[in-house]
């Protein structure tokens, strides 16, 4: 209580820029108190999660990539590489890292820091985002206050209700949780105060400069927010202009024409990135979701609602966690009069989150998020500073009113039984506690000392919530210091690479494994299979779709589950086993190194293809489209699969895959087989005529063959019909124990189907779950988890087809078992290919025959020198890109997207010298914009310039 008497005392007593000292002093005692869960463990602020695979990775590969570009301008090479092998199997730089790093104010000074500090510089960030979020606030309440007539309302944006406002933006629950999870989720708090107030000076005919900065600035950050930042500005902007058209009678279309231009001329500043990304983003697979359609959420959502007002958790990206006095403060402003313009902004938020059109809208129409929420925090801060000089002088009625209100809540996280939860009630105990304090006749400055003192424990609450170990355990989920330095200067990649240089390899390699370490390769600079950032290469989901592969997600992806041809034609050298791994090695691969510490066994594929290979026949892509994936794979090492017909390649027919040559050179026909099974269902399942009925969690089914091939690699097929879930969960009554998650009612065994459904489907549309894993195992200790989804899970992409390897084998296999992990109806065919490996080798040698003299460049550029005998097609093992151009013996050749995901080009007979280089699309017309827009600025500052000295 003292420390706030002191802080409320001198804040009271400074103005201006002295307000400041008061915020800093402040926000540095909050980040304190919120963050000393990950002080105390010696935790960076870096979940487990996104946090250490994708932000934390990128800003290392960033600061190198900035020093790279120095070191290239000061040897008198200048260039700025505009693709990495590294990136996957090869991407570009911008299109995958500007979501997370390249543009952002904040990730650009990393190129002063070397990797091994990286994650101070981080953290550091983190904390600065958080502080020039409440500098914006205050300069917004500053702008708006220096708008009044002199009173109440301009004293309290001018004084320390500023200051009280900007902590209740700041540490809103939005911030607690992605501070450690998305920094630059931060970053919308920053720029949206400035955007509002650049409206409002553009509005009001004064100067464009903060509009057209912070426009310029945000495009430049990151494509995705400035996206939701542009809807949320025009938002703003249209209800203030139609307000002030009412209001002030300030002219409409002349305002709005003012603001377009000048937002246009910021976003024309950014260009040489914004041009790029827009491509990208409209190509994006992960922005092309085919999840169902909703015109209200589940009842779950609605019923979530209240608790998420004053503590810590979201639903559908709907982040408040406010502290306890904003519940006062929204109460006491809504019944007071004054403040229309405020309160229409309250009422359409309010609508914004109950309705998912919005938060679909605000995600380019893909599927529900929320990620603007943060603007409630907005809203929340600035009611509270418009308030703060009158929240200590409440009456006898409006104290009564703040009772009644706080007694509906309560009753409100009763009756919702996703709000029945501890975190909710005990801060329903600290508002009470709050409004008693409130009470009137109090002393002005006592009540205020205790608003303070009552909001910080909120605010450290809902941290405790986030992070203690008996909830959430956020900050146990985060890395520590010393893994952060260890993995940016020794990771994985280091390893691997180490042990093939100590095996004698010095050239080009990939890796691939079940579990490798996620974006590792960006560091190491080593190329693999894995992939997991938001933008991806469009046909390289198209080639997973279209082999069905068993990881559902197109954007992020360890490898081709072990599929032996297609981990050859991706030009994979050596493949990592992990402990813990239960998957078989691919066949051709033979056991090469151990990593140190454990760090997993490292193999060698005998059949390992070069980078490019060559074709000499093909496959139209709508003949192989109707093969079995089994079927596809094979015909890939066979033949090159195109789009269209190339004169000089002899045409591969679907039958022609069917068959081989043996050791004899007899031509053999049955390489493909689907043995029999009979189906063996355990306590909880029941075989379906089209699927299974679960109706226990774990529940087992086997499959026992008959007469499986040999010397063969083993296939499980699934086609998905349908997916029904059950939780086994219903509302609690309300007399029932008051502190406990609904009731679950367990293991749930009916007589049939329907009436499981009938008993699992809520009226009110309770959320059932969107995912189900089915673990495929053997008895030789092979497990793979398919996860799979309904059109209710977000990320829903339509696929319902999935091939499952289960490894090479010598002897034939007998069982499969499968165990699912949730009950519901599985509506789907399951099936057992195998597929013979004789003649596969004489496939390889095929491939590599002509044997190229290859020179790699990670940025870009691939060179191929070879001489063949008859028309072929050369394929690069590099994920096709538009980007891309391809030179044949100096002349500009035809770039031909094979094999679906890669990139090829057709030779003649003779020798062959074959560049491929890239080029960013649309880059040119960005950086062009760009200085045209720079000019543009330059030309209007120097007329105004001139018209300020005549004036």
């Amino acid at each position: 209580m003292r420390l706030t008497e002191r802080w409320l005392k001198k804040a009271e007593q400074e103005t201006g820029r002295g307000l400041i000292g008061s915020y800093t002093r402040a926000f540095f005692f909050l980040c304190l108190l919120v963050f000393s869960w990950y002080f105390c463990l010696g935790r960076a602020l870096m979940w487990k999660g996104d946090s250490w695979t994708q932000h934390y990775k990128a800003l290392v590969y960033y600061g190198r990539f900035l020093r790279q570009i120095i070191l290239n301008f000061l040897s008198g090479h200048p260039s700025v590489p505009e693709f990495d092998l590294a990136i996957g199997e090869g991407g570009d730089i911008l299109e995958t890292l500007h979501y997370y790093v390249i543009g952002d104010p904040f990730a650009f000074f990393s190129v002063l820091v070397p990797s091994c500090l990286m994650v101070f510089y981080y953290v550091l960030m983190i904390f600065l985002r958080m502080y020039l979020s409440g500098l914006a606030f205050i300069y917004l309440c500053r702008y708006f206050g220096s708008l009044q007539e002199e009173g109440r309302v301009k004293s309290a944006l001018l004084g320390p209700g500023a200051v009280v406002g900007s902590l209740v933006y700041v540490f809103a629950y939005w911030t607690l949780l992605n501070a450690a999870r998305h920094p630059y989720f931060l970053n919308p708090l920053i720029y949206f105060p400035l955007l509002v107030v650049g409206v409002e000076k553009v509005i009001r005919k004064d100067k464009p400069n903060v509009f057209v900065g912070t426009v310029m600035i945000a495009a430049l950050s990151n494509f995705y927010f400035f996206y939701v930042l542009a809807l949320m500005t025009g938002i703003y902007t249209a209800v203030r202009v139609l307000y002030l058209w009412r209001v002030e009678k300030v002219k409409l279309w002349s305002a709005a024409l003012r603001l377009l231009s000048w937002a246009l001329l910021g976003a024309a500043l950014a260009a040489v990135t914004l041009i790029p990304m827009c491509r990208t983003f409209l190509t994006n697979g992960r922005m092309d979701t085919k999840n169902s359609f909703r015109l209200l959420y589940p009842a779950s959502y609605y019923g979530k609602l209240p608790s998420l007002l004053l503590s810590s958790g979201d639903a559908y990206w709907v982040c408040m966690g406010f502290a306890v006095p904003v519940f006062i403060v929204l109460c006491l402003f809504l019944k007071r009069k004054g403040h229309p313009f405020l309160k229409l902004i309250m009422l359409l938020c309010l609508v914004m989150i109950m309705f998912p059109v919005f938060g679909r809208a605000f995600n380019g129409f893909a599927y529900i998020t929320n990620r603007w929420s943060w603007a409630l925090a907005l809203v929340a801060g600035l009611a509270t500073a418009l308030l703060w000089n009158e929240i200590a002088e409440i009456d006898k009625k409006e104290w009564h009113f703040l009772w009644i209100a706080a007694l509906v809540y309560t009753v409100l996280c009763i009756a919702c039984w996703n709000s029945r939860t501890w975190r909710s009630f005990s801060a329903i105990i600290l508002l009470m506690i709050t409004i008693y304090l409130v009470k009137p006749g109090r002393d002005k400055t006592a009540v205020k000392r205790s608003l303070l003192t009552m909001g910080a424990l909120s605010i450290a609450l809902n941290s405790f919530w986030l992070n203690a170990y008996v909830s959430d355990s956020y900050a146990s989920k985060s890395a520590y210091y010393w893994d952060a330095v260890f993995m940016a200067i020794d990771n994985e990649g280091e390893d691997v690479k180490r042990a093939v240089r100590q095996g004698g390899d010095t050239g080009w390699f990939r890796y691939a494994g079940p579990s490798i370490d996620t974006n590792g390769n960006l560091i190491s600079g080593v190329s693999s299979t894995q992939f997991y950032w938001t933008i991806g290469s469009p046909e390289t989901a198209v080639y997973r779709t279209l082999t069905e592969q068993r990881e559902y997600s197109l954007y992020k992806f360890y490898e081709y589950d072990g599929r032996t041809a297609l981990t050859d034609l991706a030009a994979v050298k050596y493949y990592l086993l992990k402990p813990g791994d239960k998957a078989a090695v691919p066949y051709g691969f033979e056991r090469f190194r151990d990593l140190p510490n454990g760090g997993g066994t490292l193999y060698i594929n005998r059949n390992a293809l070069p980078i490019f290979y060559t074709y000499d026949s093909y496959m139209p892509l709508y003949v192989w489209e109707n093969l079995p994936a089994v079927e596809r794979e094979a015909a890939l090492l066979r033949a090159a699969v195109l789009d269209e017909e190339i004169d000089g390649l002899k045409q591969t027919e679907a039958k022609d895959i069917l068959s081989y040559t043996d050791e004899t050179g007899k031509e053999r026909t049955n390489r493909f087989a689907s043995p029999e099974y009979t189906v063996q269902c355990g306590d909880g399942i029941r075989e379906l005529n089209n699927g299974f009925w679960v109706t226990k969690k774990g529940a087992e089914a086997e499959l026992l063959l008959n007469g499986a091939d040999s010397d063969a690699e083993v296939y499980v097929t699934f086609v998905i019909e349908d997916l029904k879930l059950k939780t086994g969960q219903a509302p609690m009554p309300i007399g029932q124990k008051l502190f406990k998650k609904p009731l679950d009612f367990g293991p749930l065994h009916f007589e049939k189907p329907a009436d499981f459904r009938f008993f699992a489907t809520d009226k009110l549309e309770w959320k059932v779950p969107d995912s189900a894993e089915i673990l495929i195992c053997t008895d030789d200790g092979t497990e793979k988890p398919l996860v799979i989804h309904n059109d209710e899970y977000s990320y829903f992409n339509n696929r319902n087809t999935f091939t499952v390897n289960l490894g090479y084998r010598t002897g034939s296999i007998k069982k499969v078992k499968l165990v699912f992990r949730e009950a519901g109806e599985y509506y789907m065919t399951v099936g057992i290919r195998t597929k013979k490996m004789e003649g596969f080798s004489e496939s390889i040698s095929e491939r590599k025959e002509d044997n190229p003299e290859i020179t790699i460049d990670r940025n870009g550029t691939f060179r191929a020198e070879l001489t063949v005998d008859r028309p072929k097609l050369l394929c690069l093992a590099v994920p096709y890109h538009e980007g891309f151009s391809v030179t044949v013996n100096g002349k500009e050749a035809e770039l031909i997207k094979t094999n679906v995901g890669y990139m090829g080009v057709m030779l003649s007979p003779g020798g062959n010298n074959v560049v491929f280089s890239y080029q960013r699309p649309l880059g040119l017309l960005g950086e062009a914009v760009s200085a045209l827009a720079a000019l543009t600025c330059l030309v209007l500052w120097y007329r105004r310039r001139k018209r300020e000295k005549k004036a």
